[in-house]
C-alpha cells in the first residue's frame, strides 16, 4: 500500500512538471537515448555486435528472429538492478545482452521500473504514456490530466523473450538506463531529460521509399550522400496514428547500423473526405502530434515522411496549417520533417491543392514526385517520366522551393500499356483505350531480352521505346498499320481486332539524363519509388553514377541486344576471327615465299650446244 500511495505521488509529481537533480544529465537525442557510461563501458559499447539481424518482408515479433543462447554473465551481458523510488538498488536475476552499440533489457524488467501502465494487445506490448514538452533545452514529462497516449513499445525477441532496446528508446518514456562499473541501473526518470542536438545533414541525400517493408539494403543508397529509407508505418485518423502491421525496430536497427536515417512515411489514405474531416478538426492534430513524437522516442526515429494526396482543393488552406502545425510540434523534439509533392497540373486534389512555396518555408525537404507523368488511370499510353516533362516541373519548382530542400523523386517503375488495335471495312486503323498495370524492372529487362531488336531509342523523351502485338494477329495489324501493306492472307484484315502492348522503358539509359537534372539545378539528391521494383544490377548503378555535384556528359544509349543476337554475334566473331587468321596465314605464306625468292640467289641456266 505504502508503495502504490508512493507510486501516485510520484505520478503526480511528473504531471506538474517538477525536477530533481538526478535525472538532469539524461540526454534525448532525435537517434538515440544517451546512457551514462563509463570509459571501460563505453569502449565495450563499441565492440562488434556477436551477432547479426537480418529483416526479412516475413519477419514478425515472435518468428524467424536470430535466436541467442540463455544470457550468461560475460563480455556481452550485464548485471540489472533496480533504483527504487527510495533511492536504494536491488539486484536482479536478469542480464541485458549487448550487442554492438544495442543494449537490450528484458520487457518484464523494463515493466517493473515504468511507472507508467504497460499492457499487451495482439501479442504487442502497449505503453500508456503522456506526450513530453519541451523547455529550452530540455524534456519534461506530459501532464496526464491531458490525455494519454498507446504507443506500440519497440521490442525484439531473444532466446524467445521480449526485449527493449535501451540505445534506442526515449527515457521520456519512463525507463532510464545507465551504466555502473556493477552493471547496468535502470530506474524512472524524476523530472527533466536534456535534449540533444539535431545531428545535421551534410551533402546529397539518397533515398528510397519502403512500403511493403522489404528486406534490408546491405550498404548505402550511394556514395557520399546520406542514405535515407522511408517504410509506409502509419495513416493519419481522427484518434490519432493508425499503426501499420509491419512496424520493426530490427528493421529500424539494422539501417541506423549502417548509418541510414529511417523516416516513416506517414499517409492521409489518400481519400479526400476523411483528410477534410482530419483538416477541420484541431483536435486530431494534437492526437497525431502526439503519436508522431511518442513513436519517435521510442523507436529511434529521426524524421517523418508525410505523403498527404488527393485532397480537396476547399482544404488548401487547412492543409498548409496541419502541416505547419506537425512541422513546429517535431522540430521541438529535433526531428526532421519532408513532405512529397505532385508535379504541376490543372487538378485540383492532386496539384492545385498544394501551397508549395509555403510548404517549402515550413518544411526540411520537399520530394518532387516526377513521376507518374501518364497515370495508372490513364486512357492514353504515355512515359512515367520523360526527361522533359520532369526537367520543366523541377525547374519550375525551384521558383517556389530553394534547390538544396527540394529532392527529386525518381521512379524505379513503368507501365506496360495495352490497348485493342483493329482495321474496318474500309482498311482503316483504330486503337481502343488504353489499360496500364505496373512493370517491374525485372520484367522489363525480360521483355528487352525478347523484343531488343524492336526496341528503339526517343531522343526527344530520352527513354527507350517498344511496341508489339501480343499474338500474331496483332502483329500482323500492327505491321499493317505501321506500312500499310495488307498481307496475302485468307479474309485479310478488315475487320478484324487484336491486343498490342507499349512500354516507355525507365533504365539506366533514361535515369541517367534524370540525375544530371540534380547537379544542373543544385538539387538535393533523390528520392526513388520504390524499393523493390528495382533490380540488383540497377541498384549498384545508381550507388556507383549519382553524382549530386557533377553534370555528366551523356553519350549515345548502347543498343539493346537480344540473347539470340548476342549468341550469334558471339558466332559471328569467332568465324570472323578464324577467316582472319586464315587470310594471315595464307598472306604470311605467300610473303613468305617472296622474300625466299629475293633472297635465293637467281641462277641462269644456259643451254650449250
Amino acid at each position: 500500500m505504502k508503495y502504490k500511495m508512493l507510486r501516485a505521488l510520484v505520478i503526480g509529481t511528473l504531471a506538474l512538471g517538477f525536477t530533481t537533480a538526478q535525472a538532469a544529465d539524461v540526454a534525448v537525442t532525435k537517434e538515440v537515448a544517451t546512457v551514462n557510461s563509463t570509459k571501460e563501458a563505453a569502449m565495450a559499447n563499441t565492440k562488434k555486435a556477436s551477432s547479426t539481424i537480418k529483416v526479412t518482408k516475413d519477419n514478425s515479433q515472435t518468428t524467424k528472429h536470430k535466436q541467442v543462447v540463455q544470457p550468461v554473465v560475460g563480455e556481452d551481458t550485464l548485471p540489472i538492478t533496480l533504483r527504487t523510488l527510495y533511492g536504494q538498488t536491488t539486484p536482479t536475476e536478469e542480464l541485458a545482452i549487448q550487442e554492438g552499440t544495442h543494449l537490450y533489457v528484458p520487457l518484464a524488467v523494463y515493466k517493473q521500473v515504468n511507472l507508467n501502465p504497460i499492457s499487451s494487445e495482439k501479442g504487442h506490448p502497449y505503453v500508456q504514456v503522456p506526450a513530453p514538452r519541451r523547455a529550452g533545452d530540455m524534456l519534461y514529462a506530459g501532464d496526464t490530466r491531458e490525455g494519454q497516449r498507446m504507443i506500440q513499445l519497440a521490442t525484439t525477441v531473444r532466446d524467445g523473450q521480449l526485449y527493449v532496446d535501451m540505445s534506442s528508446i526515449s527515457p521520456a518514456l519512463g525507463v532510464m538506463a545507465t551504466k555502473t562499473k556493477k552493471g547496468l541501473e535502470l530506474a524512472a526518470p524524476l523530472g527533466s531529460m536534456k535534449l540533444g542536438d539535431r545531428k545535421e545533414i551534410q551533402g546529397p541525400v539518397a533515398w528510397v521509399f519502403d512500403p511493403l517493408v522489404t528486406t534490408a539494403y546491405e550498404g548505402s543508397i550511394a556514395k557520399k550522400s546520406t542514405s535515407i529509407v522511408s517504410p509506409t508505418w502509419f495513416d493519419i485518423g481522427e484518434k490519432g496514428l493508425t499503426v501499420k502491421p509491419k512496424v520493426q525496430l530490427d528493421y529500424v536497427n539494422t539501417y541506423k547500423d549502417q548509418k541510414y536515417r529511417v523516416w516513416p512515411l506517414v499517409t492521409n489514405t489518400f481519400n479526400p473526405d476523411f483528410t477534410s474531416k482530419i483538416l477541420n478538426n484541431e483536435k486530431s492534430w494534437t492526437l497525431i502530434g502526439d503519436d508522431l513524437v511518442l513513436y519517435a522516442l521510442t523507436y529511434g526515429y529521426d524524421g517523418y515522411n508525410l505523403d498527404f494526396e488527393n485532397i480537396h482543393y476547399k482544404d488548401k488552406s487547412k492543409l498548409t496549417q496541419f502541416v505547419a502545425y506537425l512541422t513546429k510540434r517535431l522540430h521541438e523534439v529535433n526531428l526532421f520533417v519532408s513532405m512529397d509533392v505532385t508535379g504541376y497540373s490543372d487538378s485540383e486534389n492532386w496539384s492545385l491543392v498544394y501551397d508549395r512555396k509555403q510548404l517549402g518555408e515550413l518544411l526540411d525537404y520537399v520530394v518532387l514526385m516526377a513521376y507518374d507523368e501518364t497515370s495508372a488511370g490513364s486512357k492514353t499510353s504515355g512515359p512515367v517520366a520523360s526527361y522533359p516533362w520532369v526537367k520543366s516541373n523541377a525547374t519550375t519548382m525551384i521558383s517556389e522551393i530553394k534547390p538544396e530542400k527540394l529532392v527529386l523523386g525518381v521512379p524505379y517503375y513503368m507501365r506496360i500499356w495495352e490497348k485493342t488495335i483493329s482495321v474496318d471495312a474500309k482498311g482503316q486503323v483504330h486503337y481502343g483505350p488504353a489499360k496500364s498495370r505496373t512493370l517491374s524492372m525485372a520484367e522489363a529487362a525480360e521483355l528487352k531480352s525478347t523484343y531488343g531488336n524492336r526496341v528503339t531509342w526517343d531522343e526527344d523523351l530520352k527513354v527507350n521505346y517498344l511496341r508489339f502485338g501480343n499474338d500474331d494477329l496483332g502483329e500482323m495489324l500492327l505491321a499493317y498499320a505501321e506500312t500499310g501493306r495488307e498481307p496475302r492472307i485468307a479474309g485479310g484484315l478488315r475487320n478484324k481486332k487484336a491486343t498490342i502492348s507499349e512500354v516507355w522503358f525507365e533504365d539506366e539509359a533514361s535515369m541517367a539524363y534524370k540525375l544530371n537534372v540534380i547537379p544542373e539545378l543544385k538539387l538535393a539528391g533523390f528520392a526513388a519509388w520504390r524499393k523493390g521494383f528495382e533490380t540488383p544490377d540497377f541498384r549498384q548503378y545508381m550507388a556507383k553514377e549519382f553524382d549530386a555535384h557533377k553534370v555528366k556528359k551523356l553519350d549515345a544509349p548502347i543498343e539493346v541486344i537480344t540473347k539470340e543476337e548476342s549468341k550469334k554475334t558471339k558466332s559471328k566473331e569467332v568465324k570472323e576471327v578464324k577467316e582472319v587468321k586464315e587470310v594471315k596465314v595464307t598472306k604470311d605464306t605467300k610473303e613468305s615465299k617472296e622474300a625466299k625468292a629475293v633472297k635465293e640467289p637467281i641462277i641462269i641456266v644456259t643451254k650449250v650446244e
